[in-house]
């Protein structure tokens, strides 16, 4: 199995500071995105749902550098033997922990893994580095009311991408903007017109033609279809999956809409409160949850058909704020089968054996909750 990644997060962080009064000093940390292990491999689709709030985009923004984490790192096409052996590194690490700090940090174990991160980490990059590598990352936005510029004309939202990294002008660039706009449904007549003139989902297809015209290796879609009528949004959905098998793209997918995710999706993973809670293949995730929190947003899932009837797994309250999380289990506070060790113990993420955690919790193979 190829175990190389596209894109890979280990121990991403994002902790924004809230600041109070007149004079703006710093009271507390938004800790959006804490702790998130998160791993793309070239050409599936990756889905990331939770509530909203939960650090999604956050997630997004910083595995493209939008903004920079404040901890953690962002490697980009690691291949698998390095990535295993970053593995081996990490866990040594953890078994010689007084001796590297010891050695101030630079021991050999230390010293390698920095050998690593600075082959293959974004942060490791500079500016000119970076916008060079950024020609294949590029990101679709949730509202394509607000991020195409209303002041310019389609052929230039599509074609800016390409005068900037100096790939296209003149003719080329006409020519290459004609190509992306029929890629997307659209026609050489749409080039000279407005933003405004157009509707939600034509203006999300420029979106998409603007983030494909560098050919990018990985697009992520935020929320894609989420402004759009139930109609549009098929047509959108079915789009993005044939531009996926002909142009060979790697999708990350974010959504809270859990029906597009199993649909788009090949595996998923699930956020809360800024760390990932469960993750699975698409078909285990929707087929057999196991966390009580994606039980609860499957639950939530309307069923089409009305002489059917969904057991519903009621999520109690409110999500806590980012800025002050509960200690212990992030979701003991709305959990019906917390215990006392919830309240003092964070559940670190391993990897179980799905059927046979069912078939010992869940007789029968069945969720008592489902549908």
């Amino acid at each position: 199995m190829d175990d190389s990644a596209l894109i890979e997060a280990r121990g991403l962080r994002k902790h924004f500071p809230m600041r109070e009064g007149l004079l703006r000093r710093q009271t507390s940390w938004v800790r959006a995105v804490d702790g998130v292990d998160l791993c793309i491999r070239r050409g599936e689709t990756v889905g990331l749902v939770g509530e909203s709030g939960c650090g999604k985009t956050t997630v997004a923004r910083c595995l493209l550098h939008l903004i920079r984490p404040t901890a953690g790192h962002v490697y980009y096409r690691m291949p698998g033997e390095v990535r295993r052996r970053m593995k081996e590194l990490e866990h040594d690490l953890e078994g010689h922990e007084e001796a590297e700090k010891a050695s101030g940090g630079h021991g050999p174990v230390a010293a390698e893994m920095a050998s690593i991160s600075e082959r293959y980490s974004l942060e490791a990059m500079s500016a000119r580095q970076l916008r060079v590598q950024r020609r294949n990352m590029q990101m679709v936005f949730q509202d394509p009311y607000a991020s195409l510029n209303p002041r310019m004309l389609v052929k230039d939202l599509v074609g800016e991408p390409l005068l900037v990294h100096g790939m296209a002008r003149g003719e080329d660039l006409d020519a290459r903007v004609v190509e992306l706009m029929e890629m997307v449904g659209l026609s050489a007549d749409h080039m000279y017109r407005y933003p405004h003139e157009f509707s939600g989902g034509q203006r999300q297809r420029i979106g998409i033609a603007r983030a494909l015209s560098l050919r990018p290796e990985l697009v992520v879609l935020d929320e894609p279809t989420s402004a759009l009528d139930v109609s549009v949004q098929a047509q959108i959905l079915n789009m993005l999956n044939e531009l996926q098998s002909e142009l060979h793209l790697t999708y990350l997918f974010i959504s809270h809409d859990l029906s597009t995710v199993r649909y788009m999706s090949d595996r998923v993973h699930v956020m809360y409160l800024g760390k990932i809670v469960e993750s699975a293949t698409a078909a285990q995730l929707f087929e057999a949850p196991l966390h009580p929190y994606t039980r609860g947003l499957i639950s939530s899932i309307p069923v089409p058909d009305p002489s059917r009837r969904r057991g519903k797994v009621p999520l109690a309250g409110e999500m806590p704020s980012p800025s002050d999380p509960p200690r212990g289990c992030r979701f003991h506070t709305r959990c019906k089968h917390r215990m006392p060790r919830c309240e003092i113990e964070e559940p670190p993420l391993i990897e179980v054996a799905r059927d046979h955690f069912l078939a010992c919790h869940l007789p029968n193979g069945t969720d008592d909750h489902g549908a």
